[in-house]
């Protein structure tokens, strides 16, 4: 794809606003949140990958490292609109341009947990990846325990679609991985959707019908 069709094209003046949250590329102040979020046990305990401490200059360089490829991963953090504060990163990653789809994840402060800013900014981003990304399928995993993304997922419209079992071993134990996903033609059903798409996309795209002559 050239970079005419990249959808991350602009995003460093606009981002992707919400109703409580926007979403905007990494930037280097966001270093000491982001170096937190990979260390801190009550976020790295959800999350599904093996999380090794960060130091300071890591996450200076991780945050260096240019972001926009249309290849992805795509790393957005995410800011509380009342506030201004960054409040966690989500990324849209496993992008397959062939079958148009592509996994989410997001990591939030604790501080800002249970207060619906998650579900705000992934009501965003899914909002911009089916209406200007033009993706057909989104999908996201989560531990079996962890309630908080589960009750997000199933409230924001996502399926249950499976499991994985025994897949992460945590504290001690063996625990499943439970697989969600949806579809633009879901998406294009659910109540919040056109706000959302409005938001994203504040522009009439009604094709102009041209009088006859």
């Amino acid at each position: 794809m050239t970079s005419a069709a990249d959808p991350l094209r602009g995003l460093d003046e606009v981002g992707i606003p919400g109703r409580r949250t926007y979403l905007r590329p990494v930037e280097q102040s966001d270093a000491p949140l982001l170096r937190f979020l990979m260390n801190d046990p009550s976020v790295t305990g959800t999350l599904m990958g093996f999380n090794v401490p960060v130091s300071t200059e890591d996450q200076r360089r991780w945050t260096d490292t240019p972001r926009h490829s249309i290849n992805g991963p795509w790393h957005f953090t995410i800011v509380e609109r009342e506030t201004g504060r960054a409040i966690g990163l989500t990324t849209t990653h496993t992008i397959d341009w062939v079958n148009r789809s592509a996994q989410n994840g997001t990591k939030i402060h604790p501080d800002a947990q249970r207060l619906g800013l998650a579900q705000d900014a992934g009501m965003a981003r899914l909002a911009w990846s089916f209406f200007v990304v033009g993706l057909r399928r989104v999908s996201s995993a989560v531990l079996d325990y962890h309630q908080a993304s589960i009750r997000t997922l199933e409230k924001v419209g996502y399926t249950y679609e499976g499991r994985r079992r025994e897949a992460i071993y945590r504290d001690g134990r063996w625990c499943d991985v439970l697989l969600y996903g949806l579809l633009r033609a879901e998406a294009e059903r659910l109540p919040w959707m056109e706000e959302y798409r409005r938001l994203v996309l504040p522009v009439d795209t009604t094709p102009y019908i041209r009088p006859p002559d």
